[in-house]
């Protein structure tokens, strides 16, 4: 008897983090951004060391542009609650906490940052609170 797998429906399971923090938000942005820069690392000493073609000289320009635009969104990560730029120092000590003190609260707002990020979840009843129609209400 063969049985009958069915696919799930393209847009029945919304897929989003239901816990996600603001020190996981900004750890995931700053992986990201590291991740980015290592890759322009790589690609950087890879030209470097296959080197046979003409354009070597781009292939390296490009791959420190692809390392100062890393460096440049590490800078602009923000606060999720007030907008405020994090900055390096803040965002890789919440990144990266080894032997370093932690950050438990934004240093502008106050906030704490192992509460979810504002807007994370709207629940159905808030979104229904909402009418665009009516601008009084």
């Amino acid at each position: 008897m063969a049985r009958n797998f069915t696919t799930p429906h393209r847009h029945s399971v919304k897929l989003c983090p239901m816990n996600e923090t603001m020190r996981s938000y900004i750890r995931k942005r700053v992986f990201w951004a590291w991740a980015v820069g290592v890759g322009g690392l790589l690609l950087v000493m890879l030209t470097g060391v296959i080197a046979t073609s003409s354009n070597t000289g781009a292939m390296i320009a490009l791959g420190f542009l692809i390392v100062f635009a890393a460096a440049l969104a590490t800078r602009l990560i923000k606060c999720p609650k007030c907008s405020t730029r994090l900055g390096p120092q803040v965002a890789m000590h919440i990144a990266l906490p080894a032997g370093r003190a932690r950050f438990n609260f934004c240093p502008y707002c106050g906030v704490s940052l192992d509460e979810a990020p504002p807007n994370a979840h709207m629940t159905q009843s808030a979104a229904q609170t909402q009418n665009p129609l009516n601008p009084i209400k």
